[in-house]
């Protein structure tokens, strides 16, 4: 495991979200509910000035990328979230588990931890 996927793990079990995450225990989240909780992931980032392996800090502007330029993937049992930023000409994914742990974040969409994590 990394050093930003132990980052992000750590923050989000302090964080107010995993609470929202695991109402009534440990069970997958409805696919309805997969970008609101992803964007969440991103404005909690932002807002405790996370440092992203090979992105850095995230700038505001991520938390307000519309609706209709985020989307989703499922695989192996977690979703593939992402943001695309017609500003910064880049999109942002999010590896989530089908719980809604945030995992991993880059500009590639590759994640190498997929099949060992959920597969």
């Amino acid at each position: 495991m990394n050093i930003q996927t132990i980052i992000v793990a750590t923050l989000l079990i302090l964080s107010p979200i995993t609470g929202f995450a695991h109402v009534g225990g440990h069970h997958e989240i409805n696919e309805i509910d997969i970008i609101p909780m992803a964007t969440e992931h991103v404005k909690m980032l932002i807002s405790k000035g996370v440092e992203i392996k090979d992105i850095g800090k995230l700038a505001p502007s991520w938390g307000q990328v519309p609706e209709q330029n985020k989307n989703f993937k499922k695989k192996k049992g977690a979703y593939i979230v992402s943001f695309k930023h017609a500003n910064e000409e880049k999109t942002l994914y999010l590896l989530l588990s089908s719980e809604g742990h945030l995992y991993e974040v880059n500009y590639t969409g590759q994640f190498t931890n997929l099949g060992h994590l959920f597969g």
